[in-house]
């Protein structure tokens, strides 16, 4: 069960990193 539970989160911060991180960094160059 705990372990269900890290892998998820596990899957939900590799996905902010690869994804959302650059995401935001492309808008500030953008805007800034």
């Amino acid at each position: 069960m705990v372990r269900v539970v890290i892998n998820g989160l596990e899957r939900i911060g590799l996905f902010i990193f690869g994804f959302v991180l650059p995401l935001t960094r492309l808008c500030i160059l953008i805007l800034f």
